[in-house]
């Protein structure tokens, strides 16, 4: 188990993409603070960030602890932390707080932690460890030494779901089946659960755009609150185990982030399947086309697709994740037949140079509320389009 994490404050060249494009950090210090080895090492990097609002966001990616003199042997070692987090910079900024641990000396992964400036967690933070200098080295700090509030800090996101349980979710038979038996239900369950709030509130009235807003929304609210309910009585039980310490606090953590990217990954699949259900568009998940690529959807089907007869003008691929990130690649790929893609996300940080090069070949959609919330006046808005614009394509290829 590791006895130490290293602390910093974020400097505007490591996460500000308009001032650099470095992704990495100094990491002398970090090195020994992790334990590893002079030749380096690459695995796992698990981020949460805890926002000025109480909100959290986790965010996944990869890291590379290397020696930038290494091919230089008349030259001391200097030794960088490079991360590869394509949407951290929409999350992070100047000044804000790092932490970065290991969760065992067996794992190469890296568990990382962020407070924005200004923000509750940060104020605990400070009060747990001191001040730290703005854009400085990293810091050493011992595990044991981090106290009551930095533990909190570690679970804070387990306990600050995005909006309180409603109380019919918390009568709702999915949730007490899963309260009951102390198990997540699976992401179909999910689904079908959202959907059924979703129709009793508002029927079959809402537009595509707002329907799948509405059932993500109902989905989170209502693993939130199974999640509150299982991971508080866990939580519970572990605390009055008098070995508790921030080792198995991260252990405890880690379980449940695992848990929350599991749902996330199939998500916004079912929730598109229903949406294209209520449409009355015919359809082929995790379709098999060449090779042995799964597209997630092909409209109108497998059959067609596999008709060299069939019109190729009239195929449509959708690929949905919940991140764009480099998707591209693998959505350009796939479905030979269809010379334009669809791609469906719900990302908050789509940037021109992720769509613009690719627009002859694939086309991107959001739910209109994000577009709103979040793309006005923004050069890419132009690039994106909403959810009933991708419906009303697929539609297209009906007739």
């Amino acid at each position: 188990m590791p006895t130490k994490v290293a602390i910093k404050r974020l400097s505007a060249v490591e996460v500000d993409l308009e001032r650099s494009h470095q992704h990495e950090f100094h990491a002398g210090r970090l090195g020994r603070a992790l334990g590893f080895l002079r030749e380096g090492a690459s695995g796992a990097l698990h981020l949460v960030v805890f926002g000025r609002s109480g909100d959290t966001q986790v965010l996944d990616g990869t890291f590379t602890f290397y020696d930038a003199r290494k091919n230089h042997p008349e030259r001391s070692a200097e030794f960088r932390f490079y991360y590869d987090v394509p949407d951290l910079g929409a999350y992070a900024e100047e000044g804000d707080l790092l932490v970065l641990s290991r969760p065992a000396n067996t794992s190469v992964d890296v568990e990382a932690v962020i407070a924005r400036k200004g923000s509750a967690a940060e104020a605990r933070m400070l009060e747990a460890w001191g001040s730290f200098e703005q854009g400085g080295l990293f810091e050493e700090r011992d595990a044991a030494a981090f106290g009551p509030a930095a533990v909190q800090d570690v679970l804070a996101w387990l306990r600050a779901p995005a909006a309180p349980p409603s109380t019919p979710l918390t009568k709702h038979p999915l949730y007490l089946e899963s309260v009951a038996s102390g198990r997540f239900p699976s992401t179909r369950e999910m689904a079908h659960a959202a959907h059924g709030v979703v129709r009793a509130h508002h029927g079959t009235t809402l537009d595509p755009d707002a329907f799948l807003s509405a059932t993500l929304e109902a989905e989170t609210e209502l693993y939130f609150a199974i999640e509150q309910a299982i991971g508080t009585a866990e939580l519970e039980a572990l605390a009055h185990d008098s070995s508790l310490g921030f080792a198995e606090v991260m252990a405890f953590a880690q379980r449940f982030m695992q848990a929350r990217r599991s749902r996330r990954g199939e998500s916004l699949q079912n929730h598109f399947a229903s949406l294209l259900d209520d449409q009355a568009i015919p359809y082929t998940a995790q379709c098999p086309t060449e090779r042995d690529e799964t597209p997630d959807f092909i409209i109108p089907g497998r059959v067609q697709y596999h008709d060299p007869s069939f019109p190729e003008k009239r195929l449509r691929m959708v690929g949905c994740k919940t991140l764009l990130r480099e998707r591209h690649r693998q959505w350009l790929a796939e479905a030979e037949r269809v010379s334009v893609k669809f791609g469906l996300c719900v990302d908050p940080a789509v940037t021109l140079d992720k769509v613009r090069p690719y627009y002859d070949q694939l086309r991107v959609f959001l739910p209109k509320a994000i577009l709103d919330d979040v793309y006005v006046g923004k050069a890419v808005r132009t690039y994106l389009g909403t959810v009933a614009e991708l419906v009303g394509e697929l539609r297209s290829a009906l007739t």
